[in-house]
């Protein structure tokens, strides 16, 4: 004969398997990680749901993008740089020439066509060379960025008037015509960097002037802050025939002295011309940001 468990038994079981429903661990139905059931482990905010798991898997199956990096300035969706033209005019070249050209527009004043420029003082490395060097990096860059760039010259073994630099950048419409070069000096201890802009008097393009200034203020700040090299005042000058010439805001910047032994070494330095090239391109951004006269005058010619 079987027995019947007795009511006491009954009773002590159903408390058991009540204590042991209430203290055991259960595992989280999304995740599959084990859980306490009490609340010293309950997270004080809202835990977000994986980005993917097989109970909530992505709309379309796939997984998520990169949205990429995004440039300084650049609000979703737009980038200003790509309604701007820059055209870049590495100074000086492997050839040389004593052919005058008028230093302006209609002038009967002539000066020299092209020179090799100075050297390093140390290094022995030609103008002509750094200028390309350093114009090829920042080309890459600021295409990198957004910008249009036209270059006036890609190769040593050419010969290119000041002039003709110039009309390049005319004929193409360009927004800035930056011509970059270094300094020389007989004094070894000359150092710096400086932005050259013709004078408010010019006589073929004044109205250039104001947005000139800006420009090299721009160049100069970011360039000497990034580099360290030190910012020597700006010369205004209506000597130059590539400025005269130039129908858009120019600047001849100097980036610094291949005849002080520091600086030709530096100019050399790849670490530092990435330094120069960053900085340039931030000068640009600069001058062409929101809510500066170029922008302003960009939407007004493109209203």
């Amino acid at each position: 004969m079987i027995r019947q468990p007795s009511r006491k038994l009954v009773l002590f079981l159903l408390i058991g398997l009540l204590l042991f429903t209430a203290c055991r661990k259960a595992n989280d139905p999304v995740t599959g990680q084990t859980v306490l059931s009490g609340d010293e482990d309950r997270p004080s905010g809202e835990v977000p749901l994986p980005s993917s798991s097989p109970l909530f898997p992505k709309p379309d199956g796939g997984e998520e993008e990169d949205p990429g990096e995004s440039l300084p300035g650049e609000k979703e969706g737009e980038n200003f740089r790509r309604e701007f033209l820059v055209c870049l005019d590495p100074g000086h070249s492997a050839h040389a020439s004593t052919k005058g050209e008028p230093i302006g527009p209609g002038s009967k004043e002539m000066k020299r066509m092209a020179s090799l420029g100075s050297a390093g003082i140390r290094s022995g490395v030609g103008e002509y060379e750094v200028n390309l060097d350093v114009a090829l990096l920042l080309r890459d860059e600021l295409e990198k960025r957004g910008y249009r760039v036209l270059m006036t010259r890609e190769s040593q073994d050419v010969l290119v008037g000041n002039v003709e630099r110039a009309q390049m950048a005319n004929e193409a419409g360009a927004d800035a015509f930056l011509r970059l070069h270094c300094d020389g000096s007989d004094n070894p201890r000359a150092k710096g960097a400086m932005a050259v802009t013709i004078s408010p008097d010019n006589p073929y393009h004044p109205e250039n002037y104001r947005a000139s200034q800006q420009l090299g203020q721009a160049l100069v700040r970011e360039y000497t802050r990034a580099t360290g090299l030190v910012a020597r005042k700006s010369w205004t000058t209506d000597t130059m025939t590539g400025l005269n010439w130039a129908e858009s805001p120019a600047v001849l910047f100097e980036m610094g002295f291949l005849s002080n032994p520091e600086e030709d070494l530096l100019l050399q330095d790849h670490e530092f011309r990435e330094k120069m090239v960053q900085s340039l391109a931030n000068g640009l951004d600069a001058y062409f940001g929101e809510g500066t006269d170029a922008r302003k005058e960009k939407e007004d010619k493109d209203e």
